[in-house]
């Protein structure tokens, strides 16, 4: 068996690779892209899933800084901001007390709080497109 490379087999396949570099390079975009998209997403969530947690541990707890709803969802939307969410405000903040919270917590008793907050998430590449984030805390009044 006996290969032969002349000049005229090598211009057959000038271009080759360009070729298949053109055909792939926008699916490999798209994966990377999509992996950041998701990291970030993960990190977002978590930003507001502590917000959470600790807009309903100041409520729960009755400190100065969260003696009503209003007082905890702005000390809420104040993590969030502070976590580099700037987007959530006092209104994206949901606040229940004592028996209006019972459901949402799953609680037997009446004394719960729960909180919450939620993010609309632009997306990198689907622009003009969203997804909206949401993260729930609950905790016991004390």
């Amino acid at each position: 068996m006996t290969f032969c490379f002349s000049a005229r087999s090598r211009r057959h396949n000038a271009g080759g690779a360009t070729t298949e570099f053109a055909m792939t390079i926008l699916a490999m975009l798209m994966i990377i892209f999509g992996v950041l998209q998701t990291g970030i997403m993960c990190w977002r969530w978590q930003a507001l899933e502590s917000a959470a947690t600790d807009a309903a541990r100041c409520s729960g707890l009755a400190a100065p800084s969260c003696p009503d709803t209003t007082s905890t969802a702005t000390y809420a939307a104040t993590v969030a901001q502070a976590r580099g969410l700037s987007g959530v405000t006092a209104s994206n903040v949901q606040v229940k007390i004592g028996s209006a919270a019972q459901t949402a917590c799953g609680s037997t008793t009446a004394s719960v709080v729960s909180v919450v907050v939620s993010y609309t998430n632009p997306l990198i590449l689907w622009w003009g497109s969203s997804v909206t984030l949401s993260a729930s805390a609950c905790y016991p009044l004390i």
